[in-house]
């Protein structure tokens, strides 16, 4: 919307400044407010217009104006306005004058160079003109490389000190005429600081004058191609007279910008674009105004870096999603932190478009051809290009055409033919809906995708230093008609610009296309947490990963990435069904376009993944902690694996300098089928070290002599204090491929396999390829103490009485009890004990109707009135539905020590999550907490394997005492 702005208004014409006899002002900006200006309402900014100047409500202000103040946007397009100095009232300052404002550059990454100090091509921000030819005379500019650049003499001269970013500077020209010469003085004062001369120039020539007096964001010529120009603010652009070049000076009238952090509010409700977006009941209401605000620098970054000093943004979904449309929300402030209004989880964003039945008219092409093909056109071209459709949320088969278009003979005859499928041309959707349905009156759902930004992402992080919470957004998938899906697409996507210490949030992302959260800049040195994010339901269409990083720059360094408690179940949609799968399929992939390591180190922490991890190179040190993951195919310097639970195949490293250690992990593998190459892929160092792998769900193989690893070049492999469980009908091995010249040290495992008890397959020695079992491999001299017999354990992998687990091999944990999110420590042979949350532990105990009611199932509920609350139940391993279950503790007297009591009993060994204490009082009031001790037996009655005891001394108290047990939680657990 553009305002016209009344010239008479704003027009200062030489009106003396009080205090400041040597400049008189002439003309300034004032416009205030949403409004915008160009050649049609030029407001106070002169006579001509080249784009287009907006107002902002943060910048520079007289004293006379209320609120924040005000700025120009100059970076929609160039732009550039002036002064006409030889017309009224502007030719009071022809002969002695100044112009100047004040300036914040955002970035200069599209600015100008200085090449030798000689040759000069900056994007300017100030520029006097003079002369018969209207040439430039005094100019003032920055280049890419962040230097000010003006004339000194004939020269192009570049400042000392180099331009800073997100600070607000004074620029000024003042000029003089005095008989024959022309001089005129460049000078900068940065918020805060002094005036500093730039370069000053002149020319001693009879009847020579200045021209105009320009304010601009545009190159220093009109070359063909030279479109350099700077992003940031401009305001105050003020024109004055002086008496003389020393009395130009910021007019003391224009208050200088304060820099502070601001709240910016969307609300897609109440809100209004025109608003200046400062308070909830001024929000703004689209996501294109927010685009346009961040790109065109309306939200300043802040000077001195990070999210904890930036600007915040509150979008409120409270009532509606943030529609999209087809713009993606683009992120392009640094140090900008986002987040979900008051009293909301998620920023709800929609990335999609219900096809409703009323508003969406569907007819059949060729009823007579296709009776079960059903067409609409839904929007334009562009919107509609490669999307997705979907009935009730299940994903419907893409029936792919070679080129965009009507859809070939063959395509129509496929779609006809298969129920839940669809095309589209790129003007129009064909569907064929599950069971042959009519679209009209079927009273189904169906939502497509939208093509927004050449087949782009719907949330681009484009800033460093950011902090993005809560964005909820879903159906971003895309799928090319000829070959899939090849489009980003992506939720969340991190890219050009992106990085620093920037953190992702609690979003969720699902029914993507390509990938769900990726970054896929090609910056040094960003360090990104994602912190409680979930992804799932990636295409079906086309080979995708839902979390990606990726650095396409062969000379970028020290980039880092941590995943911390994020989860992926269901790695990829499932055409027909909402449910998705995960069977040997990626949930994280790194790669790179170049060959260096840009990444100094990538960890996940606390994961829940469906899928593998697997990276193609250019990665340092890679480290899974307490994870839920398929596997791993890995490739880095370094590799880290501990505590972790994995369900297809263990973690390999194909790096020949690389080195890889996993200790207590359990690998619990789901029901399948192992191919002949679904193994770990294994060279350089590698160090297995209790750990449990439980292979007995794989009853089939198409390999009959599959191993948990593949040596693919030279190998020095540690296999100690591990547990191998295989069927007993399989010659499952260990390793295959392995050489005679490999440093192998294996001792001290168990293996519970066939009567064989085969190890090594493919075994190279010498001259001879063969299999090697247990009694051949000590024969060698290899595995000393190790045993192949029973394992004894439980569902949980928990030996049993008499198990060979119990008190054997290295200690390869803390001495005290380790709790984690699946394991606690067993210090014996094999990966340590799953730990039993609260939550698991509820579900065990409770019928699933209870388990989200808190008042039955919940930690402080207590359903058999015993007095105990169920989390008190938890530790103690008691039943929270029988008031007669107690746990196994009792109070006796100290053997040999008259007078001394001893609480003993045991709890179980694998409840984590919370803390049990014991505490005594004499009087009810005052409560002593008495530490419990781990005994050094087990009492007879129960599980005893899933318990540990404890033997605690009662403090002497008299004849009387009282005790009690107190439970304390750690919420994340609950």
């Amino acid at each position: 919307m553009k305002f016209a702005v009344s010239m008479l208004a704003g027009l200062l014409a030489l009106l003396p400044v009080p205090g400041h006899g040597g400049i008189t002002l002439v003309a300034r900006e004032t416009f205030e407010g949403v409004r915008t200006l160009d050649a049609a309402s030029p407001g106070n900014l002169g006579e001509f217009h080249e784009g287009a100047w907006q107002c902002r409500a943060v910048g520079p202000r007289m004293e006379s104006t209320p609120g924040w103040g005000w700025s120009g946007d100059s970076q929609g397009a160039l732009v550039r306005t002036f002064w006409d100095l030889r017309e009224a009232p502007y030719s009071t300052a022809r002969d002695a004058g100044m112009i100047g404002a004040w300036v914040r550059f955002e970035d200069l990454a599209e600015a100008g160079y200085l090449s030798s100090g000689l040759v000069a091509n900056p994007a300017m921000v100030l520029e006097l003109r003079s002369g018969g030819d209207n040439a430039p005379f005094q100019m003032l500019g920055v280049t890419r490389e962040k230097q000010w650049a003006s004339r000194d003499g004939s020269l192009w001269s570049a400042a000392a000190d180099p331009v800073q970013t997100n600070v607000w500077y004074w620029v000024q020209i003042a000029w003089e005429r005095v008989g024959a010469r022309l001089a005129a003085v460049a000078a900068i004062q940065p918020l805060g600081g002094t005036l500093q001369t730039l370069g000053e120039t002149e020319i001693i020539l009879p009847g020579y004058e200045t021209t105009t007096a320009h304010v601009l964001n545009a190159p220093a010529t009109t070359a063909p191609g030279q479109v350099y120009r700077w992003r940031g603010r401009l305001g105050g652009a003020t024109l004055a007279r002086i008496d003389a070049l020393g009395d130009a000076a910021p007019l003391p009238d224009l208050l200088a910008p304060v820099d502070q952090r601001h709240t910016w509010y969307i609300d897609p409700v109440s809100g209004d674009d025109n608003h200046d977006g400062l308070t909830p009941a001024t929000a703004w209401r689209s996501v294109g105004k927010f685009n346009q605000e961040s790109a065109h620098a309306g939200i300043f970054a802040p000077a001195d870096g990070g999210h904890e000093n930036g600007d915040l943004v509150i979008i409120d979904t409270s009532q509606v999603p943030l529609d999209l449309g087809t713009q993606a929300l683009s992120v392009r402030t640094r140090g900008l932190t986002l987040r979900p209004a008051a009293g909301q989880a998620k920023i709800r964003l929609r990335a999609h478009r219900d096809l409703i039945t009323g508003a969406t008219v569907w007819t059949r092409p060729n009823p007579a051809a296709q009776p079960k093909v059903w067409v609409t056109t839904d929007g334009n071209a562009t919107d509609l290009q490669d999307v997705v459709v979907w009935e009730n949320d299940r994903w419907l088969h893409h029936v792919r055409s070679a080129t965009m278009g009507a859809p070939s003979p063959e395509a129509l005859a496929e779609l006809n033919g298969t129920p839940g499928s669809f095309h589209s041309d790129g003007t129009h959707l064909y569907l064929h809906p599950f069971g042959g349905t009519n679209p009209n009156t079927d009273g189904k759902s169906y939502t497509r995708s939208r093509f927004r930004n050449d087949g782009g992402s719907a949330v681009m992080l484009l800033a460093p230093d950011l902090a993005v919470h809560g964005i909820d957004v879903r159906k971003t998938a895309l799928a090319r008609a000829s070959d899939g899906d090849p489009y980003t697409a992506y939720g969340i996507q991190g890219d050009v610009g992106f990085g620093g210490e920037t953190l992702l949030q609690n979003c969720y992302v699902d029914y993507v296309g390509k990938h769900g959260i990726g970054f896929t800049d090609s910056n040094s040195g960003r360090h990104v947490l994602v912190l409680d994010c979930q992804v799932e339901q990636g295409s079906p269409y086309f080979n995708q990963t839902p979390f990606v990083d990726y650095n396409g720059l062969e000379t970028a360094t020290g980039n880092r990435t941590t995943y911390r408690r994020c989860i992926n179940r269901k790695v990829a949609g499932l055409v027909g069904s909402t449910e998705g799968w995960s069977r040997q399929l990626v949930t994280y992939y790194l790669h790179n376009n170049g060959t260096g390591t840009q990444f100094d180190e990538v960890r996940f922490e606390q994961c829940e993944f469906g899928g593998r991890v697997t990276t193609g190179g250019g990665i340092d040190a890679l480290v899974l902690e307490e994870c839920l993951v398929a596997g791993g195919d890995v490739s880095a310097t370094s590799v880290e694996v501990n505590r972790c639970r994995l369900t297809e195949l263990p973690v390999g490293n194909h790096r020949p300098d690389g080195t890889l250690i996993a200790r207590n992990n359990l690998h619990v593998f789901s029901e399948g089928v192992f191919n002949a190459s679904f193994n770990a892929r294994v060279e350089g160092t590698v160090i297995f070290e209790g750990n449990t792998f439980d292979l007995r769900p794989y009853l089939q193989s198409d390999n009959p002599g599959f191993c948990l690893f593949q040596r693919i070049g030279a190998l020095d492999f540690t296999f100690r204090n591990n547990v191998f469980i295989a069927p007993k009908n399989r010659e499952f091995g260990v390793i295959e491929k392995l050489e005679d010249t490999d440093p192998v040290h294996f001792s001290k495992n168990v293996y519970e396999t066939s009567a064989a008890a085969t190890l090594l397959h493919g075994f190279k020695e010498g001259g001879m390829v063969r299999t090697v079992p247990l009694s051949q491999w000590q024969a060698m001299g290899h595995d000393i103490g190790s045993l192949a017999t029973d394992a004894l354990v439980d569902a949980w992998l928990l030996p049993l009485a008499g198990s060979p687990l119990i008190n054997a091999g290295h200690d390869l944990v803390p001495p005290v009890d380790f709790s984690g999110r699946f394991f606690s420590s067993r210090r014996t042979i094999g990966a340590q004990e799953p730990g039993l949350s609260y939550q698991g532990w509820r579900e065990q105990e409770f019928p699933p109707a209870a388990w989200g009611n808190d008042l039955v199932s919940g930690p402080t509920a207590d359903p058999d009135g015993d007095g105990r609350a169920n989390l008190l139940e938890f530790l103690l391993g008691s039943n929270p539905r029988a008031s007669t279950s107690y746990g196994a503790f009792v109070l006796q007297p100290a053997p040999g020590l008259p007078g001394e009591t001893l609480l003993v009993g045991s709890i179980p060994n694998h409840a984590v999550g919370a803390t049990l204490r014991a505490e005594f009082s004499v009087d009810l009031e005052s409560w002593v907490a008495v530490p419990l001790s781990e005994a050094a037996f087990l009492p007879p009655e129960g599980n005893v394997q899933n318990r540990r005891g404890f033997l605690s001394p009662v403090p002497a108290t008299g004849d009387r005492f009282f005790w009690r047990w107190v439970a304390r939680p750690d919420p994340r657990s609950l």
